[in-house]
């Protein structure tokens, strides 16, 4: 019942040896969904309330390595059936690892030259805050902090995590995503409409990105922000287990 609910259902194949390894695989990350689905609380957020904090400052997420789940844009028939789909992250990476092990890390590695896309593969980052809330059914990530922020009036108008492929160098991030521009005008685009300057929550890797993008904004032939960018635009910057030496 639970494979059907979440839409992992047993591939179709004729060996049974491996359908009874994929149910032993799925059933307990599907048990650990549901757990945390009907155990699912609000209790720091909902203390902080009590206490009468509320949103002031807008907030960015900047999540760590192999967080942000990665999602197939390739159109070559042979990943066609994957596009659009998460090839790291949530069920079907799993699915794809036990059915197409082979495939699945053609369509995630990348050319060993140019450190860009290989032919005829295409993968992006997933956007928007379900890019890094949970990983697979029950292994969340930032899903407990997006809940617990929403209990003191933060949403979508004043919450924004930054997604990014992990894969990439961070020269290349920019090169072929346009990531720190993208960064810089959601920043922006927060200090003018709430009239406040940002929070940015790194963890992880997403700590050295935020440390790089500080440099980076502020270089002329870069970010071109000027010397005094983050200062005008940044309130503080929070590390979680970030590596920093």
């Amino acid at each position: 019942m639970l494979l059907e609910e979440y839409d992992l259902s047993l591939p179709m194949m004729k060996n049974l040896t491996f359908a009874f390894e994929w149910r032993q695989l799925a059933e307990p990350l599907l048990e650990g969904a549901k757990t945390w689905t009907q155990t699912r609380d609000f209790k720091v957020g909902a203390a902080a309330a009590e206490k009468g904090l509320q949103a002031k400052y807008p907030v960015v997420l900047v999540p760590g390595i192999v967080s942000t789940g990665l999602e197939s844009w390739s159109t070559s028939p042979e990943y066609r059936q994957y596009f659009r789909k998460r090839l790291w992250g949530t069920t079907t990476m799993v699915r794809a690892v036990l059915t197409e092990r082979d495939k699945w890390m053609a369509a995630l590695m990348l050319d060993p030259e140019t450190g860009l896309d290989p032919p005829g593969a295409k993968v992006r980052a997933a956007q928007g805050l379900d890019a890094a809330s949970t990983f697979i059914p029950g292994y969340w990530i930032w899903a407990k902090v997006i809940e617990n922020l929403a209990c003191i009036n933060y949403d979508t108008n004043n919450l924004e995590l930054a997604a990014y492929d992990w894969r990439l160098s961070y020269y290349n991030l920019e090169v072929r995503d346009g990531y720190f521009s993208r960064l810089k005008s959601t920043v922006e685009a927060f200090r003018k409409r709430e009239g406040r300057k940002v929070v940015l929550v790194g963890h992880s890797m997403g700590s050295t990105i935020i440390l790089y993008f500080f440099k980076w904004v502020e270089a002329e032939g870069f970010g071109d922000g000027g010397p005094t960018w983050v200062e005008d635009h940044i309130e503080s910057f929070v590390n979680v287990a970030g590596p920093l030496l």
